[in-house]
């Protein structure tokens, strides 16, 4: 297995709809019921114990095939992923006529509404870093997409433009605050920091991006190397959370998580969460070989685990459960 990064030249993926065959729910919904995940989107009641979703992330060292890789914990900085996701996006929006805001999406919405929903999670980040003013939802609506149908009703129906333009507002003013904290805090390493917490929100706007891109007919992008593997990285660090939410936790078991293609690279967790990184001399119980993107989109549910075309060795059934965590938490609303 060559271990290096087989970056190529072009930044869409033919990935359609026939590989986001089943609505579900996006990564914040999926992971947003741990306290340790709250940007994502908070949902009561948390499937686990605040506590036991404390994870360490940062970078890992392997010795895969024999030699020793080391790969960064962060690439690229928030700041800097998140400039390109939402410049992406601007450009699609901008390339979008009346027929595509209304063409429905792979969640059950029209892609005007999935947008206004995309601003109201942005809105709520941007508040929790000091930089918003979120719109509380209804008391008692905290389900994931509840928590933002204010906005919703005010950009979701109306005027296109309108929409538009919230969006360059509220990634403007991200923008701002997260070359802030990637000066202050450096790399996110804990998934319970509010820079995390923003990473984790700007994978979502990668993914949100996507369903568009589904809907309308349009490749997937996929982002570059340094954005990606940043974003392999996080999913990574998500991988012992979604083994202790679904209850298939394995604290004494450890994955090598090997993917390829641009961003890609060796990772290897523990299966339960607040646990420090295996030993370079510890043999791991279970290895999944994907492609990078691929991988990330089984955390927003545009992939099944069965549609991955991953290769599983080792503890097989150890290895699919780890996919199946993935796809399981991104099913649930």
């Amino acid at each position: 297995m060559d271990d290096t990064d087989t970056d190529t030249d072009t930044d869409t993926h033919t990935d359609t709809a026939d590989d986001a065959q089943r609505p579900a729910a996006p990564l914040a919904v999926a992971l947003h019921a741990a306290a340790a995940l709250a940007a994502l989107a908070a949902v009561a009641p948390p499937v686990a114990p605040p506590s036991a979703l404390a994870v360490v992330g940062g970078a890992l060292a392997a010795r895969p095939a024999g030699r020793s890789l080391l790969r960064p914990a962060f690439d690229a900085t928030a700041a800097e992923i998140h400039a390109g996701r939402a410049a992406a996006l601007a450009d699609l929006t901008a390339a979008l006529g009346a027929a595509e805001w209304a063409a429905p999406t792979r969640l059950g919405r029209p892609v005007q509404e999935v947008l206004a929903h995309l601003v109201g999670q942005l809105e709520r980040t941007a508040t929790e870093l000091g930089a918003g003013t979120w719109i509380e939802p209804s008391p008692g609506r905290y389900e994931h997409w509840a928590t933002t149908e204010p906005y919703v009703a005010r950009l979701g129906r109306g005027r296109p433009g309108a929409l538009v333009d919230a969006l360059a507002d509220v990634n403007a003013r991200l923008a701002t605050r997260l070359g802030v904290l990637d000066v202050l805090e450096g790399a996110p390493g804990d998934l319970a920091s509010p820079h995390a917490r923003a990473l984790v929100k700007v994978f979502e706007l990668w993914m949100h991006a996507d369903d568009v891109r589904l809907a309308v007919g349009v490749p997937v992008e996929v982002p570059d190397a340094g954005t990606l593997g940043t974003l392999c990285t996080l999913a990574a660090d998500i991988v012992p959370v979604v083994m202790d939410a679904t209850g298939r936790a394995r604290p004494e078991a450890t994955v090598r998580l090997v993917l390829t293609g641009r961003g890609g690279g060796v990772w290897r967790r523990r299966l339960a969460p607040g646990l420090p990184p295996p030993d370079d001399d510890e043999r791991d119980d279970a290895t999944v070989v994907a492609e990078a993107h691929r991988f990330c989109r089984l955390f927003h549910a545009q992939l099944a685990p069965d549609a991955l075309g991953a290769r599983l060795e080792g503890d097989t059934a150890l290895a699919a459960e780890v996919l199946a965590a993935a796809g399981a938490l991104a099913e649930r609303t």
